[in-house]
C-alpha cells in the first residue's frame, strides 16, 4: 500500500508537469529491472524526442536481452529492435543511437539484414560523422568476413583511402585477391606512399607480387617483373629469383631456366649473382634428382640434364667475372682474369676485342697496356707478325693513363722485333718511340740499352748527350754515362760528364755524383789546386755530407797537408747536423791526433767532443778518453774523466762506462779508490732518481725534458761541482 500511494505521488506530479526530471524521479525511485523499463516505456513516449530517456530505455532493453540466445529468443530480439526504430524515426540523426543499434545488431545472426541497417546508418548519417560508424562496421566486416568483408573494407578505401594498405591486407585475409590486387597496383605505383605499418617498398612488392602469381596471367606477372626490375635496381637477386619460382611452381621449367640464365648475364653485384646462381643451381639439381630417381626417365634427357648442370658448374667463375666487368667495365684486371679462363683461341680474341672495345683509356685502371701486348701475343705465337704489328701499332696511339703503360707498348714492340733478330728495326723502333714521347724515362733507358749494345760509342754519347739536351738525364745517366766513357777508355770526357752532372741536381741528390766524382779525380791523379777546387765546390753543394768532408780530409792527410786535413774537420761540425755523424768525425780527428799531433792536440779534441755531444753519445767518447789517460799511466786524470760521465746519464743508459771503470780499479786501483767508485755510482742513482736525466758536461744540465736530446746538450746552468777538465 506504501509503494502504491509513491507512485501515486509520483504519477500526480507527472500530471501536473510532464517533465524529464518528473520522469527521471520516478525512474529512479523504482528499484526492479521491470519497473525501471516501464516507466522508461511511457517516458519515451510522453517524450519523444529526450535523447537521454531514449538512451536509458535502450540500454536497459539491451542489458535485459543481452543474455539471452539470439536465435531462442529472436522474438524478444526483435521488440528491441522495434523500439530502436521507433526512436530512429524521431531521432536519426543522431551518431550514438545507430552505433548503440548496430552494436547491438551484431549479436544477431542476420548478415543481410546488419549489414543494409549499416548502410541505412551512413546514407542517413552525414558524411563528418561516419567515422563513428565505421569502426563498428569494420568490426563486423571481420567477424563475417568472406565476400561481405572484403566488400565492406574495399568500400572503407572510397571513405579513407589513406587506410589503403589495411584495406589490401584485409582483403587478402578474406581471400579477395580480385578485389586486392587492383588496389594492391595502386599502392606500390605511388612512390610517394609510406607504409603505415613499416613496409619497405620491395616489401610491398613482394606481397603484390605473391598475389599476382594467384590471380594473374603470365603476361601480366613479366610485366610487373620487369617494372620492378627497373624500380629496384638493388634487389635483382631476389627480384629475378621470385620471378623464376613463379614459372617453377606452374611446372614451365623451360621458362624458369631462361630467367635464371638471362638473370646471370644481367646482374651487377655480387650479392645478387650468388642469390641467382645459387637458386639456379639448387633448382637444376632438384631436376636431375627427380629423373635419377625416377624408374621411368628418359636416358637422353638425363644426360643431357647432367650436360647443364656440369656446364652451370664449370661457368661459375667465368660469369662471375662477368659480373665483376659489368660493376666496372674499366677494371683492367677482371678483363684479364677473364681472358685466362679460357683455352680457346677464338673465345680469348673476342675477350680482347670485347675489352679494348668498352674499356675507356682515361677511366681505365692500371694495366691496359697487358691486353693490347696479350693481343698482340697472340698472334705473335702464331707468327702472324704483321697482324701484331698493326695491333702494337693502334696501341701506341692510346693515351693511357700513365706514361710507364704506353712505355711498355714501344718496349715490347721493339722486344718483337729483337725476338726476330732484327737490332736496327728494334732501335729504330726506339728512335720513333723517344722522338714521340721524349718524356718518358724507360724509353730512353731500353733505348739507351739498345745502342750500347751496338758499341757504337758516338751514338751512345749522342743519345746521352740529347737526353741531358731534354733535361730528362738522371743521377744514374750521368753515372752511366761516365761510366761508359770510361770503359771506352775516355776517361776525360768522363769526367767532364760528372762535372756537368754535379750542376744539374741539388743537395742530397748530387752526393753521390760527386763522391763519384771525387774518387774518380783521385785516381786519375789530377793536380792538387784542381782537386782542392773540385772539393770546396762539392762542400758548396753538399754541406751537410760528412762523407766528402772525410774524403777531403784524407785526400789531404794523403798529400801531406795533416793541418789541412784537421781543419777540414773541424769545420765539418760546424755544417753536419746528425750526432751519429759528428760522433764519426770527432773519432776521425781524434785518431788523426794521436797519430800525428800528440798528446796535448789530443786532449783537446776529446775535451772538444765531450763538450759538444749530447750525453747519449758521449759516453763513449769518455770511455775512450779514460783509456787513453790510462795509457799514459794518468790514472787521476782517468778517474775525473770518469767521475764526470758518470753523472751525464742514469747507470742503466752508461753500463759500458761503469763497466770499464770497475775493470780500471780491479786493475789500478785500491781499495779507496774503489770504495769512491762505488759512492759515485751511489751519487749517480740518487740523482738520476731524483731529479733529472742528463747533465751537461761542464755545466749542470737541468733542461727542459719534453725538448729534445739534441737541444738539452746545448742548454745549461752553471754547475758549482763541474770538475776542470784541464787537469
Amino acid at each position: 500500500m506504501a509503494d502504491e500511494n509513491k507512485d501515486e505521488r509520483y504519477e500526480l506530479q507527472l500530471i501536473e508537469e510532464n517533465s524529464l526530471d518528473n520522469w527521471l524521479r520516478y525512474y529512479w525511485y523504482k528499484q526492479s529491472a521491470e519497473g525501471k523499463v516501464c516507466v522508461l516505456r511511457r517516458s519515451v513516449r510522453a517524450l519523444p524526442r529526450s535523447y537521454k530517456l531514449w538512451c536509458l530505455y535502450l540500454d536497459h532493453l539491451v542489458e535485459v536481452v543481452g543474455p539471452l540466445c539470439p536465435v531462442q529468443y529472436s522474438e524478444e530480439y526483435g521488440k528491441v529492435c522495434k523500439e530502436f526504430e521507433l526512436c530512429l524515426r524521431l531521432l536519426n540523426k543522431l551518431p550514438l543511437i545507430w552505433v548503440r543499434y548496430l552494436e547491438f545488431a551484431m549479436s544477431m545472426a542476420e548478415v543481410t539484414w546488419i549489414r543494409r541497417l549499416f548502410n541505412r546508418a551512413l546514407r542517413t548519417l552525414p558524411l563528418t560523422q561516419h567515422h563513428l560508424i565505421w569502426p563498428v562496421f569494420l568490426r563486423f566486416a571481420d567477424e563475417v568476413g568472406g565476400l561481405t568483408g572484403g566488400l565492406i573494407y574495399h568500400r572503407y578505401y572510397t571513405y579513407d583511402p589513406s587506410q589503403l594498405e589495411l584495406v589490401v591486407e584485409k582483403l587478402q585475409a578474406f581471400k579477395q585477391l580480385s578485389l586486392a590486387a587492383p588496389l594492391f597496383e595502386t599502392l606500390i605505383n605511388d612512390d610517394s606512399y609510406v607504409s603505415n605499418l613499416g613496409k619497405s617498398p620491395l616489401d610491398l612488392w613482394l606481397e603484390y607480387f605473391s598475389l599476382l602469381t594467384e590471380t594473374s596471367t603470365q603476361a601480366k606477372v613479366d610485366q610487373i617483373v620487369s617494372f620492378a626490375l627497373v624500380k629496384f635496381p638493388d634487389q635483382q637477386g631476389k627480384l629475378f629469383v621470385q620471378w623464376a619460382m613463379y614459372y617453377i611452381k606452374l611446372r614451365d621449367y623451360t621458362r624458369a631456366s631462361i630467367i635464371f640464365e638471362d638473370a646471370l648475364k644481367q646482374v651487377s653485384t655480387i650479392k645478387d649473382f650468388t642469390m641467382i646462381y645459387d637458386s639456379f643451381a639448387q633448382f637444376q639439381d632438384k631436376r636431375l634428382s627427380k629423373l635419377v630417381a625416377s624408374d621411368d626417365s628418359d636416358p637422353q634427357e638425363l644426360d643431357y640434364r647432367i650436360a647443364c648442370f656440369e656446364k652451370l658448374m664449370d661457368s661459375r667463375e667465368n660469369l662471375l667475372d662477368d659480373v665483376k666487368i659489368r660493376q666496372d667495365v674499366n677494371n683492367v684486371d677482371n678483363w684479364l682474369h677473364k681472358a685466362s679462363l679460357t683455352t680457346d683461341l677464338r673465345s680469348k680474341i673476342q675477350i680482347y676485342v670485347d675489352a679494348l672495345t668498352k674499356i675507356d683509356p682515361q677511366r681505365a685502371t692500371s694495366g691496359l697496356s697487358k691486353i693490347w701486348i696479350s693481343y698482340a701475343t697472340i698472334y705473335e705465337e702464331n707468327n702472324d707478325l704483321e697482324t701484331a704489328k698493326t695491333i702494337l701499332d693502334k696501341a701506341v696511339k692510346v693515351k693511357f693513363n700513365s706514361p710507364d703503360e704506353l712505355s711498355e707498348v714501344w718496349i715490347h714492340w721493339s722486344e718483337l722485333e729483337l725476338s726476330q733478330d732484327d737490332l736496327p728495326m728494334a732501335i729504330k723502333v726506339m728512335e720513333v718511340a723517344t722522338r714521340l714521347n721524349p718524356k718518358i724515362p724507360q724509353l730512353w733507358g731500353f733505348y739507351l740499352d739498345l745502342v750500347e749494345s751496338t758499341s757504337d760509342v758516338e751514338a751512345t754519347c749522342a743519345i746521352y748527350e740529347q737526353l741531358f739536351t731534354n733535361k730528362m738525364a738522371t743521377p744514374l745517366h750521368v753515372i752511366n754515362y761516365a761510366n761508359f766513357l770510361e770503359e771506352n777508355k775516355f776517361f776525360e770526357r768522363a769526367l767532364s760528364v760528372y762535372a756537368k752532372g754535379v750542376t744539374l741536381f741539388k743537395y742530397p741528390v748530387v752526393f753521390e755524383i760527386w763522391n763519384i766524382y771525387l774518387t774518380k779525380a783521385i785516381q786519375r791523379q789530377l793536380s792538387l789546386e784542381r782537386m782542392r777546387d773540385l772539393f770546396d765546390q762539392s762542400l758548396d753543394a753538399c754541406p751537410e755530407a760528412k762523407d766528402l768532408y772525410v774524403l777531403y780530409s784524407k785526400y789531404e792527410e794523403e798529400n801531406g797537408s795533416i793541418q789541412r786535413s784537421l781543419k777540414i774537420i773541424n769545420n765539418s761540425l760546424e755544417n753536419v747536423k746528425g750526432w751519429d755523424d759528428k760522433l764519426a768525425l770527432f773519432k776521425l780527428a781524434i785518431q788523426l791526433c794521436r797519430d800525428k799531433f800528440g798528446v796535448p792536440t789530443t786532449r783537446e779534441w776529446f775535451t772538444k767532443a765531450v763538450e759538444s755531444l749530447p750525453p747519449s753519445k758521449c759516453i763513449e767518447v769518455v770511455i775512450e778518453f779514460a783509456k787513453f789517460e790510462t795509457s799514459l799511466h794518468e790514472l787521476a786524470r782517468a778517474r775525473h774523466i770518469l767521475q764526470h760521465g758518470a753523472m751525464l746519464q742514469s747507470v742503466d743508459k752508461s753500463k759500458d762506462l761503469w763497466e770499464y771503470w770497475n775493470d780500471l780499479e780491479i786493475t789500478n786501483g785500491d781499495k779507496q779508490t774503489f770504495k769512491e767508485m762505488l759512492q759515485w755510482k751511489r751519487r749517480a742513482t740518487d740523482e738520476f732518481g731524483l731529479s733529472r736525466e742528463t747533465k751537461g758536461f761542464i755545466n749542470d744540465g737541468r733542461v727542459n725534458e719534453n725538448k729534445p736530446e739534441d737541444e738539452q746538450a746545448q742548454q745549461s746552468v752553471e754547475n758549482p761541482d763541474a770538475i776542470d777538465i784541464y787537469i
